[in-house]
């Protein structure tokens, strides 16, 4: 089976489980207050309710675990679905009870996009409104460029799927490398980041904002830049920040986003970002000159040292720019067309090397 056909498959998979996907749950019996309460029944309710976490905020995750406790009026999910009922059905008098085909069990079977009843997606807790995306969510989709790792395409089509499904059309920023990044557009980068420092070079990461989003006003914004720049104004301030939190909580596990107060917010990465940079280098090379004799190691002031054997000596030789472009440091020409060489390489290597925690 092609990359192509496996990603087909497992996005079909993924999709089912969104608010909008024609699959329907059923219910054998009333889930909630007084309700028949069968632990299968509890247990789709929860995952339900789990698909539609935008609007249950700020409550947390529901344990899938198909009950609602020893004590049904102190249970988060019962808490979760009166919630629900206030928020999305438009329930005055939530009653906490699901019942086989009522407003809440249709409610939570019948989303498209956003919840029927209203036009536009209001925060909880908060003024904030943001009306139904103009950008079709294939649209979305196509931003992710090829050369991204599978696993990390899949994790993107989740994430631009639920968010699209709740109002926000998410997708990578356009822009040379905001995907895939080869090692000479890593050179010509502004960046700390020299060739093979940065986790765009493994195909691990992707810069995920937001594509277009309309203000409660009917006005229509693009590109996650804007976003940022309304969020400098009185009325939108700390409207990205809820956004970044809720797209950083569909994949928590295996998306990295940057920590808070970094200039990148837009920035994901499928690898853990305590690992530094140098650290991935090194692990590359590290494969290209395996049985060689010739290592690689960090030195100081960013600087890397490579160890000759035919002078059976550690050098320093200058950065991963310095490397890339051949004007490396107390090397002779022999020595400086043998590390270009591994630089070389090290990007073919980039692009399937595994990548562990252990380092």
């Amino acid at each position: 089976m092609s990359e192509k056909n496996i990603l087909e498959l497992i996005f079909i998979k993924a999709i089912e489980y969104m608010p909008d996907s024609p699959m329907r749950f059923k219910l054998s019996g009333s889930v909630g207050l007084r309700g028949r309460n069968l632990p299968n029944d509890i247990r789709t309710v929860q995952k339900a309710l789990n698909n539609h976490l935008l609007y249950l905020s700020p409550l947390q995750r529901l344990a899938e675990d198909g009950t609602f406790g020893s004590n049904i009026h102190r249970s988060k999910t019962l808490e979760a679905i009166k919630l629900y009922q206030k928020e999305v059905v438009g329930l005055k008098h939530p009653d906490g009870l699901i019942s086989v085909n009522g407003p809440t069990h249709r409610e939570l079977n019948g989303l498209v996009g956003l919840p029927k009843k209203i036009h536009t997606f209001t925060f909880h807790d908060s003024d904030y409104q943001l009306t139904r995306p103009v950008t079709t969510l294939a649209e979305c989709l196509a931003t992710i460029p090829r050369f991204v790792r599978t696993e990390l395409h899949v994790r993107l089509m989740n994430v631009i799927t639920y968010m699209h499904y709740h109002g926000i059309a998410m997708g990578v920023l356009p822009g040379i490398g905001a995907g895939y990044r080869t090692f000479q557009q890593q050179y010509r980068e502004v960046s700390t980041n020299g060739p093979g420092e940065s986790v765009h070079n493994y195909g691990l990461a992707a810069d995920l904002g937001v594509l277009e989003w309309g203000d409660r006003n009917g006005k229509a914004y693009f590109s996650d830049y804007r976003l940022e720049q309304m969020g400098k104004m009185p009325e939108y301030a700390g409207l990205p920040a809820k956004i970044w939190h809720i797209r950083n909580r569909v994949e928590p596990i295996f998306l990295y986003p940057h920590p808070p107060g970094k200039k990148d917010p837009a920035h994901l990465q499928l690898f853990s970002t305590k690992y530094s940079g140098k650290r991935l280098l090194i692990r590359t090379l590290e494969e290209v000159v395996k049985g060689t004799g010739v290592q690689y190691r960090e030195g100081s002031h960013g600087y890397y040292e490579c160890y000759f054997p035919d002078i059976d000596k550690w050098v320093m030789i200058g950065t991963a720019r310095m490397m890339w472009s051949g004007t490396i440091k107390n090397a002779n020409a022999a020595q400086t067309a043998m590390v270009q060489d591994h630089m070389r390489k090290s990007e073919q290597v980039a692009r399937w090397i595994k990548l562990y925690h252990r380092f």
